[in-house]
């Protein structure tokens, strides 16, 4: 099943940095099951052109528990960035990412 979403919490730990000095060239999405604040989180990595991965946000908590199950066990999807929102007059800068994920058929 494809996602298409906006990434959750590129405001926190200095992402704005990051989003704004780097060149991004895709994204990977990384199941977080020991994540203590949400069993179900899906973390968003930023590949740089220079390979580096860096924490860019998460899936939106409420897509995240939606698509949770359907990953166990996987330790990256790959996917790309769709879109850009902000970073005029002050405003944050936020992502729109898109990844694929076999979903067992269940939403065919």
């Amino acid at each position: 099943m494809r996602v298409t979403t906006r990434v959750a919490g590129v405001s926190f730990e200095r992402r704005q940095e990051t989003l704004t000095s780097l060149k991004l060239n895709s994204i990977e999405v990384c199941p977080e099951p020991a994540n203590p604040h949400d069993p179900n989180a899906l973390a968003v990595w930023a590949v740089t052109e220079a390979g580096e991965r860096v924490q860019v946000g998460y899936v939106p908590r409420k897509v995240a528990a939606e698509i949770a199950p359907h990953v166990q066990g996987v330790r990256r999807i790959p996917g790309e960035i769709v879109g850009w929102q902000g970073g005029e007059d002050g405003l944050y800068l936020g992502l729109t990412i898109t990844f694929q994920y076999d979903d067992g058929g269940t939403n065919a």
